[in-house]
């Protein structure tokens, strides 16, 4: 099962809400029931969550430690970059110090875990059709002035075949980065 640094979300329902979608789930530490959490598609752009202090410390602790093992980029950075900066920069691209005490950054931690779980699926669909399947997910950063396709999402069948995913997604922009699936372990993000 799909989980960060022995965090993860069970039970999970989608939804829509009043201002796009929505989710609620069970919060686990280290396979420990923690808590709930949720995101009421209400527009707010924190997620809601109900656990006790003593869990939630222990939560935010394990977050940060992800952190600062895995930095995110920083987003609001790059997105003044012109392409050719930003092209320039790629390989070596600015990132944020994040603290989970940051509601903000809790809720892109829990967004970044249901896409992990929503790529575990789509991971499993494809196995079962074809035990050599792997997947890779096609995201794009986001710059100013650049259009940016969504994610996509490719089953592939050998290694030879993610040179060409990389070629179609930079064909689309070339902000776009690559994350392959090959096994199961890959959903579980350890310390």
């Amino acid at each position: 099962m799909a989980q960060i640094y022995g965090i993860e979300l069970k039970s999970v329902k989608t939804f829509e809400g009043s201002d796009g979608y929505g989710y609620s789930a069970n919060c686990y530490l280290d396979g420990k029931k923690i808590g709930t959490v949720a995101d009421y598609g209400d527009g707010s752009i924190v997620v809601n969550y109900d656990i006790p202090k003593a869990s939630y410390d222990k939560l935010v602790a394990r977050i940060n430690s992800y952190y600062k093992v895995n930095p995110d980029v920083d987003t609001s950075a790059i997105y003044d970059m012109t392409l050719d900066e930003f092209l320039s920069k790629k390989d070596n691209l600015p990132t944020k110090n994040c603290d989970a005490n940051d509601d903000f950054v809790l809720t892109c931690f829990f967004e970044t875990l249901l896409n992990l779980i929503e790529n575990e699926k789509i991971f499993k669909k494809a196995v079962k059709k074809h035990p050599a399947a792997f997947i890779v997910v096609a995201d794009f950063y986001h710059l100013a002035g650049v259009p940016t396709p969504l994610p996509l999402t490719y089953t592939c069948y050998n290694d030879k075949h993610i040179q060409e995913v990389e070629a179609e997604a930079l064909a689309k922009s070339k902000t776009a980065y690559l994350t392959v699936y090959k096994s199961l372990d890959d959903f579980k993000i350890q310390a």
